[in-house]
């Protein structure tokens, strides 16, 4: 394998600087694409030892564990020590996640390299190799990662055809704040920088040091989920946002119970409006929640379908390759998309406002709460994709959409009255400014708005050219009471009962009126019903059922 054909710019931060801990596979993407200045200015600038790999460890002591799917290399002394606690750990979530993938989630099974990449142990058994080691002192760190790998849980690195690979798994889930040590080699001493601060599990303070199972669960579901998506693309050469953000959503999916994940949510929580493409490190991982969005509604060999797709185009994006995977499936992807961006949006302390079945995550109320756009712009629109956004609304400035391309739903809830939000889609016949009095009273509403693919097609605020009418027509008591292509020139709508008896007078501007549920009840009994703009002229029949 050659190793300088899998560089990137992955710096360490040390002492008063800020730490990112997280996927070494994404270190090695990033650095591997970086430009060639880049990789030779973090490879002479990063140095972390100053000897060869073989002076961390014993070449003559180094174990060998078998396992139904796997042989793992360790050594018990040295920088890279472990214990055989921690390999007996890590040999059952190994497996664990191996059944998981291939069978639950329907991927291919990984394919390992006949000789390890840092212990140098050959073996043509076909089992997948797995290593465990301090993963900042493997073997050309500098070239892998451009320096230290950042407190790295793992890293899956395949060969040059990139069809194989192996995991390796740090031995003890620390990272260096700048601590240097030595050991002796051929009577030489051989600096390093020696890991000294252990990772922690930011939604329940463990210290890993101390809880070493719950890093080797998710990092074991998450890196060998890169070593299944090989099978189908090689990350160095297509690099998608997708490849880490299913892997942390495999990883909730496998290990739930850990919710490591939880450190890279605020990221993106804070970055609604921005496009999937452009999130930070820590932003794509938090897309993590999308693959969760997709495990609860599409069932969990939804994604083996894409990543078989995207075989066979591996220039597609995600967002291409997510449309036609529903739209083969005769499922409208924008709809999808735009429920995603709905229920995410319920999160946090506002997960009380969406019915517990409706929810994609068990751990959506402890999740940040979706970041608003507040006051609302003036008129609306996504122009990267894929991106969702958010907006909070007043009666008195409903911004534009008439240009607007993309889904966008209102939704609606009243705080200590009751316990679900409304939602309501908006488009073709559905206007915003038909809600201006449901805005107005209700104590909270917002604006959802998506866009999935860069096309223009997707136009959803389209000229209203049918005649007027009342929908949805018959109205069953679960949606507003909506009036649509009214006359611009009158002031107000009568609805007659079938008897001949007005029964309510509603004043409007524009071209729409809706009438809230609570409204319709209170004043309007099932039956019937007849409706004109003004006083005078034709009546159009609908009815009410509830």
């Amino acid at each position: 394998m050659n190793v300088f054909s899998l560089t990137a710019s992955f710096v360490l931060l040390y002492a008063m600087e800020v730490f990112a801990h997280g996927c070494g596979t994404a270190a090695l993407i990033e650095h591997h694409n970086a430009s060639p200045a880049a990789k030779i200015a973090a490879r002479t600038s990063n140095m972390l030892s100053s000897c060869a790999a073989e002076a961390y460890y014993d070449t003559s002591a180094v174990n060998e564990r078998v396992t139904t799917h796997f042989r793992i290399y360790y050594v018990l002394k040295g920088p890279h020590a472990t214990t055989d606690a921690f390999v007996d750990t890590a040999a059952k979530y190994l497996e664990k996640a191996w059944a998981f993938h291939t069978q639950t989630l329907g991927m291919l099974a990984p394919r390992g390299m006949d000789t390890s990449y840092q212990y140098r142990k050959s073996d043509n058994s076909g089992l997948y190799a797995v290593e465990i080691a301090d993963i900042d002192l493997i073997r050309n760190a500098e070239s892998l990662f451009g320096g230290s790998c950042g407190g790295c849980y793992g890293v899956t690195i395949p060969d040059d055809s990139g069809k194989t690979s192996e995991l390796i798994l740090d031995n003890d889930f620390r990272y260096s704040t700048g601590t240097m040590d030595s050991v002796t080699y051929n009577g030489k001493a051989c600096t390093y920088l020696s890991s000294d601060d252990s990772l922690i599990n930011e939604s329940n303070g463990h210290y890993y040091t101390q809880h070493p199972d719950e890093a080797i669960a998710v990092t074991a579901f998450h890196e060998l989920y890169h070593a299944a998506q090989l099978r189908y693309v090689n990350f160095l050469d297509y690099p998608s946002y997708w490849f880490e953000a299913s892997a942390v959503g495999v990883e909730e999916a496998g290990a739930p119970s850990v919710n490591d994940y939880w450190a890279y949510l605020p990221s993106f929580f804070n970055s609604a409006g921005t496009a999937f493409g452009s999130l930070s490190a820590t932003g794509a991982y938090g897309l993590g929640v999308w693959y969760q969005y997709n495990y609860r509604t599409q069932g969990p060999k939804f994604d083996a379908s894409l990543w078989k797709r995207f075989s066979g185009s591996p220039d597609s994006s995600l967002e291409t390759i997510f449309a036609k995977q529903l739209d083969g499936d005769n499922v409208d992807a924008d709809s999808v998309f735009q429920d995603f961006a709905q229920r995410i949006f319920f999160s946090g302390r506002r997960s009380k406002y969406l019915k517990a079945s409706a929810r994609f995550a068990d751990d959506q109320p402890s999740w940040p709460a979706m970041r608003l756009q507040s006051p609302p712009v003036s008129a609306v629109q996504i122009s990267s994709t894929p991106a969702f956004n958010y907006y909070m609304l007043k009666s008195s400035s409903t911004p534009d959409l008439s240009a607007f391309k993309g889904k966008a739903s209102i939704a609606l809830w009243n705080a200590g009255k009751d316990s679900s939000a409304r939602i309501y889609a908006l488009g073709g016949e559905v206007r915003l400014e038909s809600f201006s009095d449901s805005i107005a009273a209700a104590d909270s509403a917002i604006l959802i708005v998506s866009r999935l693919l860069a096309s223009d097609t997707a136009t959803v605020i389209a000229k209203d050219t049918l005649p007027m009418r009342a929908y949805p027509d018959p109205w069953k008591g679960a949606s507003p009471l909506c009036f649509a292509s009214l006359p611009k020139d009158k002031a107000f709508i009568e609805i007659w009962t079938r008897g001949g008896m007005l029964a309510l007078r509603e004043k409007y501007s524009g071209t729409g009126l809706c009438i809230t549920e609570t409204e319709v009840r209170e004043k309007l009994a099932p039956g019937l019903f007849y409706f004109r703009a003004g006083s005078h002229g034709k009546t159009k029949p609908f009815l009410l059922i509830y």
